[in-house]
């Protein structure tokens, strides 16, 4: 039954909108049709907005339109006005979390609960329960590197100059080229730009809540939030080094940030959204900064993922070069052998989610297992900044337990870092002897083992590895053995301490809950433990939820392209699965290309992009629907999947411009005329159906797929929305030679919209003014009270115009009017070589000016006891940061001779924002002969 408030919002719905005899009665009484329908009329949107506001008394932006794209959506907002108003209206809103009290009692207290996994990594793992299957069978995924990724034969010693490989094995996973855009919404032409991580992190996230059993988009999110570690930038370097045209895709697919920003996105998370980098236990620490604000109340529910891909050679080559990568590309962990580490790859995600539980309750609801505790620290000033500490180790191992309220006698088993390096793995045990040994017997040894044995060691991810491993130890009540253990390295002492590094399956006995450690140690000396503990479960449910293989209709998007490409992102984006029912082998060839045609042929799915449900023009040959296909396929019926080649010459010859229905069919072919010399005959005639022709082509070439396109359909449908809009625009700019708004497919949101649009302008003659869209405001922060207050205690900074340090120069700046923006020095690169007066010149640049610190080049190395070797391969700007850290130290006046002395420098954590990779692009157009200072 509706609420009142969605009634009422209804109700000023109706006012604005005039029957339709045309409408069906399913139309009529459908709110989201009507919100859809008004929203794309300006002035009918406005009226709407403008009764709302008046009735319910609430402020409404002008933004409304295009933030709020579903009349769910909107109802939610104005709920959350009237909250803030302190009106008390009740809304029906479904939610994706079961929202418990943020109190507890002493028999009722909230934990924090993973309720959703999934994971794609090495040994062909497509779920949790493909990945135990490879622990517990003692599999060892390391396999030879994939010629697609680079041809180790060409690193080798004396056939390359920038580095040699030793290596010639790693723990690599398939199907990285493989996306369903169309699921997510998403068109091939933006695919192809994203971050191979980012699409393998969206299809895990939708699995992990599938295998929660949660739907994954709902209203009420905002406290929602998305956690994701990577350390990896690999396809940053491998776009700097093929050769293509900068795009506005590449600012939302190549940085950090938009891993966990693109989750948030896609599945409405309005909570905190936070990618993190500390190296090697990024994924980890993610999992601990996930618990954190779930604890704080700021969150009730979080998505924690990670992934590490291995796309290009020079992080092998750096690792080379600073020996620490095992000859054989496997990890030994404390191991006699051990030689350094292999290299892994892959992704996994956790669905966490804060609930309230008693003792009668629960063992009844969803869980995998609990986070008892967490914590990082980092190692402080050691030998190196690489260095890892046995007392940081130390230190985090036992406030982790202790904040837990965990005794060690109470650990069963620990997932170590154990990567298999002679150092790392000597003082990780030291560690873990000083924190355990005395409260260890024979009867009750500790049992420590590092799935890195079976898959490598994937850096940025392992940390996510290892938390899946502990929690499918719990849920099996079994340990898998740790593979090329035979003897414990001499270099560690193992005198008087009960612990077991199993060789063979073990089961642990009982039936009390058990509880596990995970450590993670970063490359920087940033560290993570987490401990989990089991929890009872419907084993079948939960079983079946490990299981899980979710089935998706994957695009391939190709990663590895050749530099010499003109256009490396060209080309068609093919369709490679076709799902065939109750059909034979015999009919296979005749009917898989009928497929592609799309004739319609009994029991073939036909995916086609570009209409909605339900829509008069929608083609009709469809014998099953996709949802029955999907059934069918779980429900193990008789079905047949069969993988065909890439068919582009019949679906070039199958497609024509428009089909009897009125709605327009194409594909990008390589033959056709070209917008460019259909634009000369649009703009000497001004005939409407060659504008529409251009549209057209245009909207295939941003696509870049075979798509079914009708014209009274939003351009946003078809997959053409944010950036792809901005390519759209710039493409008919460039082909018409007229200036068109920003906001064109806002303005004009159809084919149909667009083209009257254009040849209105075209034959006015008008070249129209360049219009820019508008800012969303910056939301105003909700207040927050707190006990504790957070002093700001020392500050330093360095901007243009004020690189001395001080806040007071800075001051002094910007009171007195002056304008630092400045022409570009030669010095960071020549801008005069590039710069074009026109504003939507390919590969060019139309300013000639920036904000430049000065200076960025100096650094007083010796001061901070950083060799010359070394600093030239630190990015400025950690040399940047270095400085005005110390600066800040000393304004705070808690700096010491030996430091932090005058406070206690186990407390103090450091948290740096930061956006960007030029220094990568840097050194790939200038670079630096490979050493043990280049990094991973």
């Amino acid at each position: 039954m509706a609420s009142d408030l969605t009634q009422a919002l209804l109700s000023c719905l109706e006012a604005v909108t005039e029957p339709d005899s045309e409408d069906t009665p399913n139309q009529r009484t459908d709110a989201e049709y009507r919100f859809c329908a008004v929203r794309q009329d300006d002035i009918t949107f406005a009226e709407f907005l403008n009764r709302v506001s008046v009735q319910f008394e609430v402020p409404i932006g002008p933004l409304a339109a295009k933030d709020y794209e579903s009349f769910s959506s909107f109802v939610f907002h104005i709920c959350e006005l009237k909250k803030e108003k302190q009106v008390n209206v009740k809304t029906s809103s479904h939610h994706i979390i079961h929202r418990t009290n943020r109190y507890s009692t002493e028999n009722e207290k909230a934990s924090i609960s993973i309720v959703g996994i999934a994971c794609r990594l090495p040994g062909n793992a497509k779920n949790p329960g493909d990945f135990w299957t490879v622990l517990v069978e003692g599999i060892d995924a390391i396999v030879p590197i994939p010629s697609k990724r680079w041809n180790h034969k060409e690193f080798s010693e004396g056939h390359s100059e920038r580095g040699t490989i030793y290596v010639k094995e790693g723990g690599f996973i398939d199907g990285i080229e493989k996306f369903d855009n169309g699921f997510f919404k998403i068109s091939s032409s933006e695919a192809r730009r994203m971050d191979p991580q980012q699409r393998m992190l969206l299809e895990l996230s939708h699995e992990a809540f599938e295998s929660a059993g949660l739907q994954a988009i709902t209203d009420d999110n905002h406290k929602f939030g998305v956690f994701v570690g990577c350390s990896s930038s690999e396809w940053t370097i491998l776009k700097t080094k093929q050769t293509e045209r900068l795009c506005a895709f590449q600012t939302a697919n190549t940085p950090h940030a938009l891993l966990a920003n693109r989750l948030s996105y896609t599945f409405n998370a309005c909570g905190p959204s936070l990618t993190i980098d500390s190296a090697s236990s990024s994924a980890l620490v993610a999992v601990s900064v996930a618990a954190s604000h779930m604890e704080m109340g700021q969150c009730d529910a979080c998505l924690v993922g990670s992934s590490s891909l291995m796309l290009v050679p020079e992080a092998t080559v750096a690792l080379c070069a600073a020996g620490m990568l095992a000859l054989d590309s496997r990890c030994r962990p404390f191991d006699a052998a051990a030689n350094g580490y292999g290299r892994g790859e892959g992704a996994v995600v956790f669905l966490l989610e804060r609930q309230m539980y008693s003792p009668e309750s629960r063992c009844k609801q969803k869980s995998l297992a609990t986070i008892r505790g967490h914590g990082t620290n980092h190692n402080g000033r050691s030998v190196s900044v690489t260095a890892p500490s046995d007392v940081a180790q130390k230190k985090l191992l036992e406030g982790v337990l202790r904040t837990a309220s965990v005794e060690p006698q109470q650990v069963a088993y620990l997932e170590a870092h154990g990567t298999g390096t002679k150092l790392g793995d000597t003082i990780e045990f030291r560690a873990i002897k000083s924190v355990f040994s005395t409260s260890r017997s024979v009867d009750n040894p500790l049992l420590i083992g590092s799935g890195k044995s079976n898959v490598g060691h994937l850096e940025g991810c392992a940390g996510a590895v290892g938390l899946l491993k502990a929690l499918l130890v719990l849920y099996f009540r079994e340990v898998p053995p740790t593979l090329h253990f035979k003897k414990i390295s001499p270099l560690i002492d193992d005198e008087g301490f009960d612990y077991q590094i199993p060789t063979k399956r073990l089961t642990l006995a009982g039936d009390r809950p058990i509880l596990a450690g995970v450590s993670s140690f970063g490359l920087g000396g940033c560290n993570a433990h987490v401990i989990i503990e089991s929890v009872p479960k419907d084993r079948e449910m939960d079983a079946l939820s490990l299981s899980r293989r979710h089935i998706w209709d994957h695009m391939e998007f190709p990663v590895f392209e050749s530099a010499d490409d003109g256009n490396s992102f060209g080309g068609l984006a093919m369709r490679h699965n076709v799902d065939l029912c109750n059909s034979t082998c015999n009919h296979l060839r005749r009917r898989s290309t009928s497929s592609l045609i799309g004739d319609g042929t009994p029991g073939l799915r036909v995916q086609q992009y570009g209409t909605t449900e339900g829509s008069s023009k929608a083609n009709e040959p469809h014998a099953i629907t996709e949802k029955q296909i999907s059934r069918w396929t779980r429900d193990n019926r008789k079905g047949l999947y069969v993988e065909v080649e890439s068919m582009k010459d019949e679906l070039e010859r199958s497609f024509s411009l428009e089909d009897d229905n009125g709605s327009v069919t194409g594909s990008v072919q390589t033959e056709q005329t070209e917008p460019d010399q259909m634009a000369n005959e649009v703009v000497n005639t001004v005939d409407e159906e060659a504008v529409q022709t251009l549209v057209l082509q245009t909207v295939r070439q941003i696509l870049k797929e075979a798509v079914s396109i009708h014209r009274d359909v939003s351009l946003k449908t078809l997959g053409i929305d944010s950036l792809a809009a901005v390519e759209f625009r710039d493409s008919l700019q460039e082909s018409l030679g007229i200036s068109l708004p920003a906001s064109l497919i806002f303005d004009f949101p159809t084919i149909d919209d667009v083209c009257g649009f254009l040849a209105q302008k075209l034959q006015s003659g008008d070249g129209g003014e360049r219009r820019n869209t508008p800012t969303n405001l910056a939301q105003p922060r909700p207040s927050t009270s707190s006990e504790t207050c957070v002093a700001v205690r020392g500050m330093s900074c360095r901007f243009p115009g004020a690189e001395d340090g001080t806040t007071e120069s800075f001051w002094e700046m910007l009171h007195s009017d002056s304008d630092c923006i400045q022409e570009i020095p030669t010095s960071r690169f020549d801008a005069a070589s590039i710069f074009d007066t026109d504003y939507d010149a390919r590969d060019k640049i139309y300013v000639k000016a920036a904000g430049i610190l000065r200076g960025a080049d100096m650094f007083d190395n010796t001061f901070f006891k950083i060799s010359e070797v070394e600093v030239r391969h630190l990015d400025p700007r950690q040399r940047i940061l270095l400085e005005v850290a110390y600066d800040a130290l000393v304004d705070s006046q808690v700096l010491g001779d030996q430091g932090l002395a005058a406070i206690d420098n186990e407390i103090v954590g450091v948290v740096i924002g930061c956006s960007g990779n030029d220094w990568n692009t840097f050194l790939q157009q200038h670079a630096l002969s490979a050493s043990s200072f280049s990094g991973p």
